[in-house]
């Protein structure tokens, strides 16, 4: 009765967030019920761009709409900016361009030279600040830190993957998962890659 009450967002259970009003005990089951639901890692959150993100870690994001829910899953179960610090340093180890197969690296640096003629930028320039690892989490295919890109290893098995996670991870250079910025970033990178390769051909 409490969990549809939450989830309908009635006046009954504003309160339902408060330590005064609430103990942990009733918060956690709360909790419980949403992780039998949609697993151990779900986490929920506001936005689908926040969904998306949570996928790029390798988690389970759910939209939950009512407010005073959301806030209690939160606090039981973490939230997106937690699951990112704790994902933050999740690097198992770290490959060099020679410790990678001959496809990988085709694949790589054809993913590189796509996103830099977009860009206009120098190969080097986008090269020299990625790092090839393995996430303890295999799931994740990338990460972006500090200015730097960390790629899975697993995504460069083919050209479609690895391209798809350079740009994604290029484009955070303006905005966070699924922000306006960031989803334009992408399209501009798309768009502007596949106009050069049409005139390169037309030439």
């Amino acid at each position: 009765m409490v969990d549809g009450m939450l989830a309908d967002n009635t006046p009954d259970i504003q309160h339902f967030r408060y330590d005064w009003c609430v103990g942990q005990g009733a918060r956690k089951k709360v909790a419980d019920r949403f992780k039998e639901k949609f697993g151990g890692d779900a986490v929920a959150v506001s936005s689908e761009s926040e969904v998306r993100e949570l996928e790029f870690y390798g988690r389970e994001g759910q939209v939950v709409m009512s407010e005073p829910l959301r806030e209690v899953l939160e606090r039981e179960c973490g939230t997106v900016a937690s699951v990112r610090v704790s994902l933050a340093d999740k690097v198992k180890k770290e490959y060099s361009m020679i410790d990678i197969d001959p496809e990988e690296s085709q694949n790589l640096l054809a993913s590189i030279q796509f996103v830099s003629h977009a860009l206009d930028r120098k190969f080097g320039k986008i090269h020299n600040d990625i790092t090839i690892v393995d996430f303890m989490d295999p799931r994740i295919q990338g990460m972006r830190k500090q200015g730097k890109i960390y790629l899975s290893r697993n995504c460069l098995a083919s050209f479609e993957e690895a391209l798809k996670t350079v740009v994604e991870e290029v484009a955070h250079e303006v905005g966070a998962d699924g922000t306006h910025h960031h989803v334009e970033m992408i399209h501009e990178i798309y768009a502007a890659g596949i106009a050069g390769i049409l005139k390169g051909k037309n030439e």
